[in-house]
């Protein structure tokens, strides 16, 4: 229930805004290192944007219970 409620546009556009700010040195440092874009993106990248996994996340988990509230309150 709380999953589908990440992939809206505002998240997208939380998300792009973040990755835009990194500077793009990071990404070629690590291709310089001979890491892969997976790799760069798993051990680089996600972990500097767990501030923004955690809005995401309090965001979805927020919608998905008023969501829930809302229809248990009508029957």
């Amino acid at each position: 229930m709380v999953l589908p409620a990440a992939f809206n546009a505002f998240n997208f556009l939380l998300f792009k805004g973040f990755f835009d700010t990194l500077p793009s040195e990071l990404m070629e440092a690590a291709r310089i290192d001979g890491a892969s874009e997976m790799t760069t993106l798993r051990k680089i990248m996600l972990p500097m944007a767990r501030p923004v996994v955690a809005v995401v996340t309090y965001f979805a988990f927020t919608g998905a219970w008023n969501d829930f509230l809302a229809r248990g309150s009508c029957s």
